[in-house]
């Protein structure tokens, strides 16, 4: 949060991504969704289904614009991410200003194929070093 002070649009340079998988049963994920209750405070909807249809999608957010989501089948492994970012990112950035480029910082969270050091490298050396990582880097 320092940088908002050198930098007051910090948080608009920033390409914010983020994975879901959106089933008949809506958008489950244990890790966002809460549910506060004084009776069953692990309270969760199982609703069965004889055919499991589901989508997965990845979008970014970058200067208060949703950029067009990508949608994927299957698990988002750690090469499969990197793929996805190779064949997304490099046109998106092709397509910035050179101002834009130069200020804008990429976000990962905890996410594990972000972790994998391929991709971590690769965001690196395509944003100009700038990425914002789960573990609190920006460089």
């Amino acid at each position: 949060m320092n940088n908002l002070e050198d930098h007051p649009t910090f948080l608009a340079d920033i390409i914010w991504t983020d994975e879901a998988c959106c089933s008949r049963n809506g958008v489950f994920n244990r890790q966002n969704i809460h549910t506060w209750s004084l009776e069953n405070p692990r309270y969760a909807v199982e609703v069965r289904h004889q055919l499991r249809l589901s989508i997965n999608v990845w979008c970014r957010i970058f200067n208060d614009r949703l950029i067009e989501p990508v949608f994927y089948e299957g698990t988002l492994t750690g090469q499969r991410y990197l793929e996805l970012m190779q064949d997304v990112i490099t046109d998106f950035v092709e397509n910035l200003t050179l101002h834009q480029l130069s200020n804008a910082g990429f976000q990962l969270d905890g996410f594990p194929p972000h972790k994998i050091s391929s991709v971590k490298q690769y965001l690196m050396e395509t944003s100009q070093n700038q990425v914002i990582g789960y573990d609190g880097f920006v460089e």
